[in-house]
């Protein structure tokens, strides 16, 4: 019965604890690359950044890992169902030259491309309350 009540108060914790519009995330990248127009791959060390969702764009922080330069403008953007445990927040925002896809409220992946080459890069993220 404990174990019960235990999986209960998880539950509910879980349930308030989703990540929604107007909520920022802090990010740490797990695999960031550069392939070069000429075939030279570059690895990057892991960095760490931050973002914000709000209705109709991205705003990242301060970082070297994305352009921060033009606006991130939300293309698609699901909302979590607060009454559902498994459910996040998803959303895919574009520059002209660049995409970030975020799903399960958690990985956040980007591509970019510009004349020398593309960058890309997965990041795990969570949501600070």
């Amino acid at each position: 019965m404990k174990y019960f009540i235990a999986l209960i108060f998880l539950w509910l914790v879980a349930l308030f604890a989703i990540a929604d519009v107007g909520d920022v995330y802090f990010c740490s990248t797990i695999k960031h690359t550069e392939i070069a127009a000429d075939g030279e791959v570059t690895n990057y060390a892991p960095t760490t950044f931050k973002f914000k969702v709000e209705e109709d764009e991205v705003k990242f922080g301060s970082t070297i890992a994305i352009d921060t330069s033009l606006p991130w403008k939300i293309t698609h953007l699901t909302k979590p169902d607060k009454s559902l445990p498994w459910s996040a927040l998803e959303f895919r925002a574009e520059t002209t030259f660049s995409r970030v896809e975020f799903h399960y409220g958690k990985k956040l992946h980007f591509t970019t491309s510009y004349p020398k080459g593309i960058k890309a890069f997965i990041a795990d993220c969570e949501v600070f309350k």
